[in-house]
């Protein structure tokens, strides 16, 4: 089109939209920003025309940056580009450029400029968020690290301050962000459930929630007001592990930003909380699996022996009770190894209820299990060594199958500095003896010998019923 039938109005276009333009000759002298631009870079308009842009770019990106320039005057055409350029304040922010060669058409008002390069500037400090948030996670960072960055990034004048909330360990309401925890809808550790709150909203609906900043309660109208936001948007993001979903929640500085917010947190960002959270369950999941035993869920025996080491290192004292089940493989032998493996899930829920809170049990292998009971005294022991005597001779049915297995068990308790190899090995000693006695007893260990060594063991008989055994 001819510059005599050019609208005026289209120059409009380009000096009234959001997109930021510059222009420079070949001397890179710019001679056009739009308010776009100057705005972006924190420039002064009356500092713009005239500047030579390659003094705004970074000294490392200058080579790159004129090999361009230098390519498209032979009719190459680049791909948009990360540039570091020097914003007005003096802090150098990438930007993704993207340079096209234009030659304006003459005009019988002002002298032709010449050939010219318009740069197209945009901001990437939203996708360079994601970008970081992806470093991090993949660098093996936990969770709050992963989710502050983030944060940190999507935070904007625009947009405003947003954060994070997730369960923590325990369960407890964790925030991550440039957010206080009352904006996120966290107090004391717990989930803030007002009515009229879009974090109560959206926990309960699971779905994204906008709502003014006039129709929050009271204290968090008067929060938004402290905070210059018009608005906040709640996102809820389901969490693997956990019967609470995260929350993404952000405060824009206007109501008209509140729809969009809604629209774009439900997209990347969403997904990016999803992969920090599927990430977490994942090394969850897989530290359980090495901790544990994979039939019975119990510790294993790696695990058992590690929390032994922890206990006698720190000086604490404790005891150890050596089961094995008594007629476990006629089970297996008759009943088939379905059964078998029922079995030994049974027995495990119910060695988990005859022993105390602080116990720590295990399944060392086959149908042997150990318990370790910190800081108890002998009584306390032999009561425990006797009620899993009781609690596993309990038949028991698998479908129409009737199971009855008993357990024999062998007691040993440690004074501080015994090795914990020591003290499993007397447990042990105990156990044959409990054996060589008739099974579903229980014997303990007078003793506790060198590691694998048989201690002596006190002949103890019990009758059968009651929590403590007779002599």
């Amino acid at each position: 089109m001819g510059a005599d039938r050019t609208p005026t109005w289209l120059a409009s276009i380009v000096e009234q939209g959001r997109d930021a333009v510059a222009a420079f000759g070949p001397d890179g002298i710019l001679v056009y920003a739009n308010p776009a631009a100057i705005d972006l870079l924190r420039l002064r308009p009356d500092e713009v025309v005239g500047t030579n842009a390659f003094d705004l770019v970074h000294p490392d990106d200058l080579e790159r940056a004129l090999a361009n320039i230098g390519g498209m005057a032979q009719g190459a055409r680049p791909l948009p580009g990360l540039i570091r350029l020097r914003r007005g304040d003096g802090e150098w922010v990438v930007y993704e450029l993207t340079p096209s060669v234009i030659d304006p058409e003459p005009d019988r008002a002002e002298p032709r400029p010449g050939p010219l390069t318009a740069v197209t500037i945009r901001d990437t400090a939203q996708q360079d968020a994601q970008w970081r948030f992806l470093t991090v996670l993949s660098s093996g960072a936990d969770v709050r690290q992963c989710f502050t960055v983030l944060a940190g990034g999507l935070s904007t004048p625009t947009d405003g301050p947003l954060a994070i909330a997730y369960d923590g360990p325990g369960g407890v309401r964790l925030t991550a962000g440039p957010l206080p925890p009352d904006l996120v809808g966290v107090a004391e550790g717990e989930v803030d459930r007002t009515v009229g709150t879009p974090w109560a909203t959206a926990l309960s609906t699971g779905q994204p929630v906008a709502v003014a900043a006039d129709d929050l309660p009271a204290p968090w109208a008067e929060r938004a007001a402290e905070i210059g936001a018009e608005a906040c948007v709640a996102v809820p993001v389901p969490d693997p592990s956990g019967a609470r979903p995260a929350l993404i929640v952000q405060w824009p500085a206007r109501r008209a930003m509140a729809d969009i917010l809604v629209e774009s947190l439900a997209r990347r960002p969403r997904q990016a909380v999803i992969l920090a959270l599927d990430r977490r369950d994942a090394q969850r999941r897989l530290e359980h699996l090495a901790h544990h035993d994979a039939l019975t869920g119990l510790l294993n025996r790696a695990r058992f022996f590690a929390r032994l080491t922890e206990l006698a290192s720190a000086g604490r004292a404790y005891g150890v009770l050596y089961v094995d089940l008594d007629r476990f493989k006629p089970v297996n032998d008759r009943l088939g190894h379905v059964v078998g493996d029922h079995t030994l899930v049974v027995c495990a829920r119910r060695l988990e209820r005859a022993v105390g809170p602080g116990d720590l049990v295990a399944r060392l292998g086959g149908d042997e299990f150990a318990i370790a009971c910190p800081d108890v005294g002998q009584d306390v022991l032999e009561a425990r060594a006797a009620r899993i005597v009781d609690t596993l001779g309990q038949p028991f049915r698998i479908g129409d199958d009737l199971v009855d297995v008993g357990a024999s068990v062998g007691v040993a308790r440690t004074e501080v500095g015994d090795p914990p190899d020591a003290v499993v090995a007397a447990a042990d000693g105990a156990l044959y003896e409990a054996k060589r006695a008739g099974r579903s007893t229980w014997r303990r260990a007078v003793a506790v010998g060198p590691a694998g060594s048989r201690a002596d063991v006190e002949a103890v008989r019990w009758s059968g019923s009651g929590p403590r055994p007779f002599r």
